[in-house]
């Protein structure tokens, strides 16, 4: 019998718009700050059209709200909101940005078509995943799989590397946000 270390994440699914399919990441949940649900009534006072682009009211200030799916190159199906449409539904990853003790912002949003569970993983069963299998990402963005398991679309569950994308993110987007 193993003695293995176990891992928490986040699995969560992001729509691909050019194959109409729903795609499953994980994040780890020590990088997630929260998950925040945006519905119609939230969408005036904690969403906002900034001049660099979407914001989101989050810890006391607005930080840079952005479509996972762009920041993972699947693209988006509809930009005029970061939820899919005016109507949608929304949920919003929090993730600090590492060592922004002084920066402004410390956090980002990711907006991502589902949260679907908290997960335990087992180190053993992560596997390393070879970093030129995706150009267009960083080599740390993905950063291990593991098999999707049974019901589940996809071959691998793909890791990323939350703080990763926050930094890429946090660069592209406009400092302090309004």
């Amino acid at each position: 019998m193993s003695n293995s270390s176990t891992l928490e994440v986040v699995v969560i699914g992001v729509d691909n718009p050019a194959g109409g399919t729903r795609q499953r990441y994980g994040l780890l949940v020590g990088q997630v700050h929260s998950i925040v649900r945006i519905d119609d009534s939230d969408k005036g006072g904690r969403v906002r059209a900034g001049a660099g682009g979407w914001e989101l009211a989050y810890e006391d200030g607005w930080v840079p709200l952005c479509r996972l799916g762009d920041s993972i190159g699947l693209g988006t199906a509809d930009t005029s909101h970061p939820f899919g449409g005016q109507g949608a539904t929304g949920r919003v990853l929090g993730v600090r940005l590492a060592g922004t003790a002084a920066l402004s912002p410390a956090y980002i949003g990711f907006a991502v078509d589902e949260v679907i569970e908290i997960r335990s993983l087992l180190l053993d069963e992560i596997l390393p995943f070879p970093h030129w299998v995706i150009h267009h990402l960083p080599p740390s963005t993905v950063w291990g799989a593991v098999p999707a398991g049974t019901g589940s679309p996809g071959a691998l569950l793909l890791l990323l590397d939350g703080m990763a994308l926050a930094g890429r993110a946090a660069h592209s987007s406009p400092p302090g946000g309004g």
